[in-house]
């Protein structure tokens, strides 16, 4: 009984750490939309477009963790060259690229949300996200190349490591490139600046 209630007591408070982390991922969007909207553009804006903006740049903090791994996977394919692994190399140069890139592309959309809350910055931005969201779209698609070099080629680590490739660096890339995408292409078409007009 006692090792039940150890059990639920440690989901509980896993539960807990995992609501901290995502509280803490809203800090940063909230404190630059409470900033942009107060101080630097205090001008009326439709509430759709703040949406878009702060998600925007929610999603866009991401590139932080993104460029962690792309360094990981740069430091992997370092060591893999030098015990001469071809595979193992190829899998951690590109997915250093990949990385990278959809870190870049995160970023351009954090400044891009910020740069939502202006006003009269409606074309400007969707021109932007019109650029955007296509690259991101690259990042996907290296990021679906990977998928198969780890699937098909041998890679060092034993039989469980492709797994762990996949859902520490593969995943998450292809999932930042797809909200990217996703992000910007709103911010393209702005349905908030059709409802103004």
């Amino acid at each position: 009984m006692s090792s039940l209630v150890d059990s639920l007591a440690h989901v509980h408070a896993t539960d807990n750490g995992l609501w901290l982390v995502v509280l803490a991922t809203c800090a940063l969007p909230t404190l630059v939309l409470v900033i942009g909207r107060v101080v630097s553009s205090p001008a009326p804006r439709p509430l759709a477009a703040l949406i878009a903006a702060w998600l925007a740049m929610w999603i866009g903090q991401f590139a932080v963790v993104e460029m962690f791994s792309a360094a990981m996977c740069v430091r992997c394919a370092t060591s893999w060259w030098q015990h001469s692994v071809l595979a193992a190399m190829v899998y951690g140069v590109g997915m250093g690229i990949a990385c990278t890139w959809t870190a870049l592309g995160a970023m351009r959309l954090f400044v891009l949300g910020a740069r939502l809350l202006g006003r009269d910055a409606d074309a400007a931005c969707a021109a932007r996200g019109g650029e955007l969201w296509p690259r991101a779209l690259v990042g996907l698609a290296a990021a679906l190349v990977m998928v198969v070099i780890v699937v098909r080629l041998p890679m060092p680590g034993g039989r469980w490591m492709p797994l762990v490739y996949l859902a520490l660096v593969i995943v998450p890339t292809a999932a930042l490139s797809t909200l990217v995408a996703l992000a910007a292409a709103v911010v393209q078409f702005s349905p908030w600046r059709r409802r103004a007009s």
